[in-house]
């Protein structure tokens, strides 16, 4: 399950509209206190977090509680620049810093499609 964070309740919809025709199952949750309420950590395949819109403090938060979680990987997406790491990911990283929505798009196609693009 494809998972977005972030307080743009209309850039979480679109998000989860996208991933849902990309043919993921995606949910949008307003914030990481939302998420941790939520008991569904076995089900997450992939974590977008909007950083944006949320706290440097929660992304803190969410990379340890990943940490406890092996098979999630983590999407941080920005659209500008900001205090967060602007870097990209190599194929082999569970966590993945990006700027363009089209790379976020690329992300949140079904693994099997990402692979025949060599991610």
């Amino acid at each position: 399950m494809l998972t977005v964070i972030g307080h743009n309740n209309s850039m979480n919809k679109l998000l989860v509209l996208l991933a849902e025709k990309l043919g993921r199952r995606a949910v949008g949750f307003e914030s990481m206190q939302h998420l941790e309420v939520e008991n569904i950590w076995t089900s997450i395949k992939t974590i977008i977090f909007d950083c944006h819109a949320n706290d440097p403090l929660d992304f803190e938060k969410l990379l340890s509680l990943v940490e406890l979680h092996p098979n999630i990987h983590v999407i941080a997406y920005t659209d500008k620049k900001s205090s967060f790491r602007n870097v990209y990911t190599d194929k082999n990283a569970r966590i993945a810093y990006i700027q363009r929505f089209s790379d976020l798009m690329t992300f949140m196609q079904p693994f099997h499609l990402r692979a025949q693009q060599n991610f």
